[in-house]
């Protein structure tokens, strides 16, 4: 497996984008390691963390595991579930990686209204990825979950907001 290595020194992402490009020629987004150190939360915390959600920078980061005792959707399958809060007009980058199952991803509103899913972000990898321009501001909840009812596993949630898509 090979592991790329992105080494950049920005001033802002706004001004200078971060991305790779795979041996396959897929551009990946990689805003999300450029941000300055002190966005960065704590990795070792069990806990959500919350970020400011003004402009730029990590909303929330959480590292989980889908396991026996989580809740049971309607499908049979685990979930997890996360909030955080959003500004209306706030562009969102939501991910969600596992190498243990088959991710998917939903994003719902303060009324628990479905506003946007995600399995497979493209058809090389089975991780999950939103991005939208939230439609008002207020509590956002993400949904941790697998494709395959039965699936478990660690998994990493990132959600990272931006100024501009």
């Amino acid at each position: 497996m090979l592991i790329p290595l992105l080494i950049a020194q920005a001033v802002s992402t706004a001004d200078y984008p971060c991305w790779m490009e795979t041996a396959n020629g897929q551009i990946v987004n990689m805003d999300y390691l450029c941000q300055p150190a002190t966005a960065m939360p704590d990795s070792d915390s069990s806990s959500a963390e919350q970020a400011s959600t003004q402009g730029g920078g990590y909303v929330l980061q959480q590292q989980g595991r889908l396991e026996a005792g989580d809740e049971i959707a309607s499908d049979g399958s685990l979930f997890d579930r996360y909030t955080f809060e959003g500004q209306a007009g706030q562009f969102v980058t939501i991910t969600l990686d596992s190498e243990e199952f088959d991710t998917y991803l939903e994003l719902l509103d303060g009324s628990e209204n479905l506003l946007a899913a995600d399995d497979d972000r493209d058809f090389t990898t089975t991780n999950s990825a939103i991005s939208i321009a939230l439609p008002e501001t207020g509590t956002y909840q993400v949904i941790v979950n697998s494709f395959w009812m039965g699936e478990q596993g660690s998994y990493t949630l990132v959600v990272q907001g931006a100024t501009t898509p």
